[in-house]
């Protein structure tokens, strides 16, 4: 810059440095698994980022960290989707952030006994299928037939099984043999409609 008095003098001066331009950060990243589910929640983040120095990354109520490249284990009680935040800093104190929403799916998951004995010594009485995850459970529904396609016991209810009696408010039991069961249900992963059938024995 130079300034020039009414007279004619002059002055100058220079400043190399007197503005600096950086790089602004580029905030990056995808990850694998695509699809995680509540068996196996691991999932590695790889970090694309450009121009940064140092990361944040936020997973929801899941947790934080500031490693460059995470390998993170979401919780595995329930399906969820989670948004995954990533903040790529400079030195110089400028950021870039992006953002991916992580879905951990649910599985399906269940076992049917073979075999039951509703003999009243209050083990193995009920015939019930088991469930721990992947079923909406308002669309349960167990169908029992004898060996003439007969029903002699439905449920709607995936915690009430059947006892061996005649149908709903009957005390007699069937006899030893096999029963058919039907069970049907949603999944909770898309609106899939699941039906299975099997042979159950009766031993008393």
């Amino acid at each position: 810059m130079t300034v020039t008095t009414n007279h004619g003098c002059t002055h100058s001066v220079n400043d190399p440095a007197f503005i600096q331009v950086y790089h602004n950060p580029i905030a990056s990243f995808y990850y694998e698994p695509f699809y995680p589910n509540i068996l196996d929640t691991e999932v590695d983040f790889f970090n694309t980022s450009l121009y940064a120095d140092s990361y944040i990354w936020n997973f929801g109520y899941a947790g934080t960290t500031t490693e460059t490249n995470p390998k993170f284990f979401f919780p595995d009680e329930n399906p969820d989707i989670y948004r995954v935040i990533l903040i790529a800093n400079t030195e110089e104190g400028c950021a870039d952030t992006v953002f991916a929403n992580v879905e951990v799916q649910d599985v399906l998951l269940f076992y049917v006994p073979n075999s039951f004995t509703p003999d009243f010594d209050d083990f193995n009485q009920v015939f019930l299928p088991v469930f721990t995850s992947g079923f909406a459970p308002h669309t349960y529904h167990l169908t029992i037939f004898n060996r003439w396609g007969e029903i002699i016991f439905e449920s709607y209810d995936y915690e009430i099984g059947w006892d061996g009696t005649f149908g709903k408010g009957s005390s007699q039991i069937v006899g030893d043999g096999v029963f058919i069961w039907q069970i049907s249900f949603l999944e909770t992963m898309s609106d899939k409609r699941h039906m299975y059938r099997g042979h159950v024995n009766i031993l008393k």
